[in-house]
Order: C-alpha cells, then structure tokens, then sequence
C-alpha cells in the first residue's frame, strides 16, 4: 500500500511539472500572462521600401519616399502640368503659323508604375523619366489636317493668250508639302514631360521645284483636243462662279508626267477670292453654298482629257445627274474633298485653255505638241452603257474606246457612275 501511494504521488508531480514547463516553454494553448517574466518576442511588420535619396521623376523629388506616395506626388505634379503647361505645337519651318495641341488630343497617358519601379531601383542621385504615350495615329491624323492647310502646290509657268496666241509666259513658283512620316518620327521622338512641358516642332516640309521654264512653253501651239458644254449666262451667280473657276486654269501648264489637280488650280471656294452661292449637290439634295457650278468646268475637261487619251488619276460623279455632260461622264470636285485629276503622257508640257463666251457656251482644250503624243494618230471614243435602274436612281458604266488605223487598241473602264433620286426640290 505505502508503495502504491507514493507511486501515485511521484507521477501526479511529473506531470504537475511538465504541465508548468509546457506553459513556460509557450507549448499550451493557454495564453502566457503579460508582464516582465513574459519571455516570447512580439510580432514585426515589414516597413515598405523607400526610393534612394536623392532620386526625381521627371524633376520631382521622390528620395526617400514609399512608393504609394511618390506615386501621388509624381500624380499631383503631372495632373498640374498637363492642366497649365503640356502643349504640342506643330510649328512650319518659318514660324509664321502653327498648331496647338493638349495631351488629349494624342490621348496622352503617363506611365506611372514604370516610373515608380524605376525609381524603387534607382540608385541615389538618379534622374528617372516619366514616360508618355500617346496614340500615334492622332498624331498622325492632325498631322494630315496640318498639311492640308500648309501645303502649297508647285506652280508650274502660266501662259496668258492674246486671242489664240501665247502672249507671255509667267514664272513658276516652287511648291511644298509636309513630310507627314518624318514629322510623325520628330513628334514621337521628342514627346513633352514636365521638365520640358511645351515641344515645338518644326515640321518638315518637301519642296518641290517647277519642273517647266518658261522657254520650254515658247513654241506650243496644237490644239490636241477640245471639249465644249453649255450653261445659262442668266443664273447669275453659278456664272460667276464658273468663270472665276476657268479664269483659274486658263493657262496652267503641265509639265511631262506631272499630274494636274482641278482644285489646286482653281484655289479655294471662298467669298474672300469671289465665289458666290449657287446650286451644290450634298447628300443627294440640292442646296445652295459657295463656288456651285465650278463643277461644270471640271467636268468639261474632264471629257477633254478622256478623249486625249490622257491616264485619269482621280475622278468622282455627282450624286445626282447633271445637265451639261452625258451621265457617266462628269466630274465633281470640292474643296478639300474630291478632285479631279490627270496626268499629262505627251513628252512635252501642255497648256489647259479654258474660254467662255456670252452666249453661254465653255470650251475647254489641251495645247501642246502633236508630235509629243504617244498615239497622235488615235481615235478615242466613250462608250456609256445604257443605264441600270433601281429603286434610288441609276447606274451607269463607261469606257473609254481606242482604235488606231481601225483595229481596237485599248477598252479602258472608266467606273461606274451612281446617280440618286433628288431628295427634295431646288432651292430658289
């Protein structure tokens, strides 16, 4: 019995102390008692890196900083500077005129988290730039708008007549464009920040120089083709219009393979330089608006053109079918939109004569040298296909027909030409 007492004894102090060094050692789920005889260590929180001393995002100070709040120090500055500062202006290579952009017409974005992680790398003393993006196709595409209104077209010499005769032969002038690839390149090479908020860029530009003297117009004097239509002297307006419009390219002369623009030559549609309101189509209605009824010149050298079997290089029909020309063989134009063009395939300069008379009749012709002309002995004829009918107008296609010696040389498809039902009725 006394064995088994002190046997019961011996194992109840075992296990009273190890209950007390489990506790001490932190093994029990009993949570210790606070005070000076705790001996476990409290927890840590790891303190966020901070950007060496000393470093900048584009000229602002983030040494020091986490990088939540270089971020919103980075944030704070640009959101001001593109408020009040960052400006793209495309500026010509003479600095008489230019354009003024702000960053959201590129849809212009900062990159923040690379600059952050830049500079969370960075050693001290270290200048980290801020990158900028923006969408290269505005900037292309005001690039485009930019040139349109910068852009000069060459003049080549222009002849004035004395009746049927050369008079005198005016110099050219040198024409330019903008180089919209390399512009693009400079723009996006040189993209604004907030150490350098406002970029002015001079744009390039191409000149291009008159490729025809005066002396090689001396001398030019075959009628290779002529055109005639017929308007109303009476619709007063729509006259002056298209005698301004032939006054224009009376006497353009167009080098070997240069192409002439009917818009070029005529210049801008403006009350400024003349032009009055008349009749426009737009939409397939008829309204009236400024420079109505130059078309009737374009389209009349345009039917002088096919038959001197010269290339067409741009041609637009009317949306609704014209009186002077056949239907498949006009060609509207408007300012900054559709043009037509042609290019001249002699080996010599020819001149465009353009004459009205006050019975109402517009005779316009090609001057140059027969013995210049690919096929001088060609006879061309259109050929217009009846016309297609459908519930919103009609449809023609043309073709113009070479014969040389009676054996058919060249069909060339001139297009087809939709014309529309008019919406509407005339304006008076």
């Amino acid at each position: 019995m006394p064995n088994t007492i002190k046997n019961k004894i011996g194992f109840g102090a075992i296990i009273a102390v190890s209950l007390l060094a489990a506790t001490l050692c932190g093994c029990s789920g009993t949570t210790p008692p606070t005070g000076a005889g705790n001996t476990s260590a409290a927890p840590t929180v790891a303190k966020a890196p901070t950007i060496a001393p000393g470093v900048t995002i584009d000229t602002v100070p983030v040494g020091g900083l986490t990088a939540a709040t270089a971020l919103q120090a980075v944030q704070t500055a640009a959101t001001s500077a593109v408020a009040n500062k960052i400006v793209i202006r495309f500026r010509d290579v003479n600095g008489n005129d230019s354009f003024h952009y702000s960053l959201s017409d590129f849809h212009g974005v900062f990159d923040y988290q690379t600059a952050i992680a830049q500079a969370l790398n960075a050693p001290s003393n270290t200048a980290v730039p801020l990158p900028l993006h923006i969408d290269s196709g505005d900037v292309a595409l005001h690039l485009s708008r930019v040139a349109d209104v910068w852009r000069s077209p060459v003049l080549e010499p222009k002849v004035k007549f004395a009746g049927d005769s050369v008079e005198s032969v005016a110099s050219g002038r040198a024409g330019r464009d903008v180089n919209q690839a390399a512009a693009l390149t400079e723009v996006l090479a040189n993209l604004p920040s907030l150490a350098k908020p406002v970029i002015v860029d001079n744009i390039p530009f191409v000149v291009t120089k008159p490729e025809v003297s005066p002396s090689d117009v001396t001398g030019l004097s075959d009628t290779l083709v002529s055109y005639t239509t017929t308007f109303n002297p009476g619709n007063v307006t729509r006259t002056n219009n298209l005698m301004l419009a032939i006054h224009n390219i009376n006497g353009t002369v167009v080098g070997p393979g240069e192409v002439f623009s009917y818009n070029d030559s005529v210049g801008p549609r403006t009350q400024q330089t003349g032009f009055q309101d008349a009749i426009i189509y737009v939409d397939n209605r008829m309204k009236k608006d400024v420079g109505g009824g130059i078309c009737q010149g374009s389209s009349t050298l345009y039917n002088a053109v096919l038959l001197a079997n010269m290339p067409i290089v741009e041609r637009h029909a009317h949306s609704l079918p014209v009186h002077y020309v056949p239907a498949g063989r006009d060609a509207t134009v408007a300012w900054g939109g559709d043009d037509f063009k042609f290019r001249n395939n002699t080996s010599k300069p020819i001149i465009v004569r353009a004459v009205a008379t006050d019975g109402g009749t517009l005779t316009e012709s090609l001057i140059g040298d027969r013995d210049a002309v690919p096929h001088p002995d060609a006879e061309v004829a259109i050929d217009v296909s009846p016309k297609r009918t459908y519930p919103d107008g009609f449809a023609v296609t043309s073709y113009r027909v070479v014969k040389e010696n009676g054996v058919l040389i060249a069909r060339e498809p001139l297009g087809i030409s939709f014309y529309h039902n008019l919406i509407g009725g005339v304006p008076h």
